[in-house]
């Protein structure tokens, strides 16, 4: 038999396989199946499982005939997800080919053969080949393969092989030392979430390798196979393990990340597992989701989603626990066996508290919450055991204890004494004792905000704003503190700060402005509490005001002493500023690890200490300021001398500095722009960049002479060449010579000198503001416009907003733009303003990720605010159609 025959009759047309069009067929029509309110994922895995063996099996058989290879000594076998017939569209269909008395060539040759045909059809197949020797072997190595083999399931070949195995390597090897078992997967687990993301409640979860994701189910399964032979949620049930109400909750959850995971393999049209903010959209149009009041569809969604993957999590830990006891599960309740009692009705053992009888719980609800209290005290956590009791006496939504003096107390009592408050706050969440005490904290509850800013829910995000408050108050006595550690440390009512840290946010999912909400909120709660007059009026304050100094920092001029004197009449005592100094600060760190930054913390101390300064003395900062650009100068002033500059030529250039600018910016960046306009007098543009690649941020610094437009001009050359502006300053000498610095990034570049980008930056820009090129820069612009990356990830776009502010300044008109950031962006705003006759005096640009939030103080060409009506909104409409338009 030549090469060429052999090849001819080994090849076969798929279609030639009748199970072939049935996949198909089941695969195919998922996209509209999954639409359907009666859709079960459960069904669709059996059936699709199902057709997946009938063809597999129908594929093996027509190659064992052809050559002539006896099915005796061999057995296929699914394994791994295949194996748990959790057969997602564009899973791998992993198979292990188990042999006994066969050569290994001649499975190898058998094996290839049949392969072909399931390749053909663009099935994503592996396999392994294996003795039961070498199982065993692998199985007490690789914790993977021990896994997989303990979902396999017999598809074709020798069943007496396929039972032996079963018999030597999952029977006899694996259940000797299940507990060894049970280490490995606790461990695995650990380093799993590691990878994937310590927290349930990431922005992008991935749904089945992630924290609460289906993976977690699966080492739950696995732990309960090794210790009692369980595969089935109902077994658990029967053998005590789990109540019938928390099997129902979690057969709900994995419904439902099944059912999640099937749709974005439909959309993804490949094996995908990581919902990416644009396809969470896309499966919650697809599965029907609606907007729902303030809330978004997609937020409905992803809801739903952290709901479940938290009852996964649950599920898993409660397993891991109780199987940790199973060995001894009489000692778990015995008193000689208790450890430390603590109170009346709890014991400290192992580190976890644990309740002593079960029924302590239905006689007196108000111990559940004692239990965290002391949790809290001695810094450990409730025990999993403990947790599951309380789920079974009252599950969410219809405890009493909200409505208990005693419960509320001793709630209270966490935040004045507890010496671990946050990761209580998080336990407490876990068995949705929270919102039974503050009905209010369910709409908060797994509330998703939809954006790249922030990367946790409402919930979560309230909790770790109550951690980094702790984490200020922690710092040892004599170590070098922060200014926010330092206050936190020196407030009068640390209760009301970590309270207020606490229900914050509680205000969103309530409409729009969530703070002013959210204060009337909490004075509803705070009289529940039985708070003081004081403590409610400072409560109240406190979350109607903590977005007050982030706000004004990063969008005022701060040099505008009215609006210093008004936010000091407004806070009105030195407590209330330390309070919300350390509120704004644990707000912002609690976002995420990029959300506090150096440049923000300069604008809010520098806010902070100039309303001090009003407080403390009874006056504006004029005095403090004009002190701080006298010591300035002279340190520039001795500077030059030391490096032997020309005093004739710098002094002057120093001079026409404004006051602004020597008050801003420190005096490193003076001394670097001295040089840059002493070079200025011999060219008509310098530039300068200095980058920070540990940041990804460099800053481009550059004079020129000051002129109508030059902004627009200079954010139109940085859009064309793929300049991102994060933020920006804009200074103008008394020479009118502008001073304009950019912090900026390259979505594409890490390096915008290695690429070359700002040789071709500084050419263009030279060329444009020359005048020689100056009709050529909407085309430069158009010709070269990138989209930004941040809205290539499919952020649900949000319309946007232009407001107009005409009291907090004497001598401008304050325009405040929110839009969608896109590269470009800012081109079109200052190219419009300029059209519209405006001059920008000052610019503060911010960027939260993927929201441009950019202010612009402006007066007409006589130098006036514009105060007709008409013409703010001519500008208003303009500014909303540019900011609306999305790039070719």
């Amino acid at each position: 038999m030549t090469e060429k025959t052999e090849k001819k009759e080994l090849t076969c047309d798929p279609a030639a396989y009748p199970r072939w069009a049935e996949v198909k067929g089941i695969r195919n029509s998922l996209g509209q199946e999954i639409l359907s309110p009666g859709f079960s994922p459960h069904d669709f895995y059996r059936r699709y499982t199902t057709a997946l063996d009938g063809l597999i099996a129908e594929v093996a058989d027509d190659y064992s005939l052809r050559l002539e290879t006896s099915r005796k000594g061999v057995a296929l076998v699914a394994v791994g997800g295949y194996g748990r017939g959790e057969m997602s569209p564009y899973s791998d269909v992993d198979i292990m080919v188990l042999y006994q008395g066969r050569t290994r060539e001649e499975i190898e040759n058998f094996v290839k053969a049949f392969m072909y045909p399931l390749w053909d059809m663009g099935m994503d197949v592996g396999y392994s080949v294996r003795t039961i020797e070498m199982c065993q072997d692998l199985a007490t190595r690789d914790l993977t393969i021990l896994t997989a083999l303990m979902d396999s399931r017999y598809l074709w070949g020798d069943g007496m092989l396929f039972n032996q195995f079963t018999l030597s390597v999952l029977e006899r090897g694996l259940k000797k030392r299940p507990e060894n078992t049970l280490h490995k997967l606790r461990v695995s687990t650990r380093k799993r979430h590691l990878r994937y993301g310590r927290s349930i409640f990431l922005l992008e979860p991935h749904i089945k390798e992630g924290k609460g994701g289906l993976r977690d189910f699966h080492a739950t399964r696995w732990a309960l196979w090794a210790f009692e032979g369980y595969t089935a949620i109902d077994q658990w049930v029967e053998g005590g393990l789990i109540s019938p109400a928390s099997a129902g909750e979690l057969e709900e959850a994995l419904a439902f990340l099944w059912k999640t995971r099937l749709c974005l393999h439909v959309l993804s049209k490949r094996k995908n597992d990581r919902l990416a903010l644009q396809v969470q959209a896309e499966i919650a149009r697809k599965l029907g989701y609606r907007q729902a009041g303030h809330t978004l569809d997609v937020e409905v969604f992803m809801r739903d989603y952290y709901k479940n993957a938290a009852v996964l999590n649950r599920v898993m830990s409660l397993m891991f626990e109780k199987l940790s006891w199973r060995k001894r599960p009489s000692r778990v309740f015995s008193r000689r066996d208790t450890g430390k009692q603590v109170g009346r009705n709890f014991f400290l053992k192992r580190g976890k508290i644990e309740v002593t009888t079960p029924s302590v719980f239905e006689r007196d609800p108000v111990e559940m919450v004692r239990a965290f209290y002391y949790a809290a005290m001695y810094g450990v956590d409730v025990g999993w055991r403990t947790k599951e009791f309380m789920l079974d006496v009252f599950p969410p939504g219809e405890s009493p204890l909200g409505r208990m003096p005693t419960a509320i107390s001793v709630f209270l009592d966490i935040f004045r004494k507890g010496k671990v408050i946050a990761p209580t706050l998080m336990q407490m969440n876990q068995v949705r004792l929270l919102e039974a005490l503050i009905p209010e904290f369910r709409n908060i509850y797994c509330r998703v905000q939809h954006d790249v800013y922030h990367i946790y829910t409402v919930d979560a995000h309230s909790i770790f704003t109550v951690g980094e408050i702790e984490k200020l108050r922690d710092v040892r006595e004599g170590t070098e503190a922060s200014l926010a550690s330092r206050l936190a440390r020196e407030v009068a009512s640390p209760f009301t700060l970590l309270l207020a840290g606490f229900l914050h946010d509680i205000g969103k999912g309530a409409g729009k402005g969530h703070a002013k909400l959210g204060a009337k909120i909490a004075e509803g709660i705070a009289e529940r509490f039985f708070l003081s007059n004081p403590q409610k009026d400072l409560l109240v304050f406190l979350i109607e005001n903590h977005l007050l100094i982030s706000e004004t920092a990063q969008r005022r001029d701060l040099f505008e002493e009215k609006l210093i004197v008004s936010m000091a009449h407004l806070i009105g005592t030195v407590e209330r500023l330390k309070m919300l100094y350390v509120l704004t600060y644990a707000d912002i760190r609690a976002v995420g690890p990029d959300a506090w930054n150096a440049w923000k913390e300069h604008l809010i101390q520098e806010f902070f200490f100039k309303v001090l300064h009003v407080l403390e003395k009874g006056e504006g900062g004029s005095k403090v300021a004009a002190l701080r650009m006298k010591g300035r100068i002279l340190e520039i002033r001795k500077w030059l001398r030391e490096a032997n500059l020309p005093e004739p030529i710098y002094s002057p250039l120093l001079e026409s500095l404004p006051h602004r600018y020597l008050l801003q910016v420190p005096p490193e960046r003076v001394k670097r722009h001295l040089r840059l306009l002493y070079r200025y007098q011999t060219q008509p543009v310098v530039c300068d960049i200095e980058e920070d690649p540990i940041k990804g941020v460099s800053e481009i610094v550059v004079v020129a002479r000051d002129r109508h437009g030059l902004f627009s001009s200079i954010a139109g050359v940085m859009a064309a060449h793929g300049i991102n502006i994060l933020n920006a300053e804009i200074h103008t000498t008394t020479r009118r010579v502008a001073i304009d610095i950019f912090h900026v990034n390259s979505p594409f570049e890490p390096s915008l000198i290695r690429s070359g980008i700002w040789e071709k930056f500084q050419a263009d820009l030279q060329r444009i503001l020359s005048g020689e090129g100056d009709g050529d820069l909407e085309k430069l612009v158009n010709r070269n416009r990138f989209s930004s990356p941040v809205r290539r990830r499919g952020r649900v776009a949000l319309p946007p907003d232009v407001r107009i502010d005409n009291n907090t300044s004497d001598f401008y008109t304050i325009i405040d733009v929110y839009a969608d950031d896109r590269v470009g962006l800012l081109y079109d705003i200052t190219r419009t303003l300029s059209m519209l006759g405006l001059d920008i005096s000052l610019a503060k640009i911010s960027t939260k990720v993927d929201r441009a939030a950019d202010v612009f103080y402006v007066q007409d060409k006589t130098g006036e605010k514009i105060y007709d009506e008409k013409r703010l909104r001519q500008v208003k409409d303009a500014l909303r159609n540019v900011t609306r338009r999305i790039e070719a």
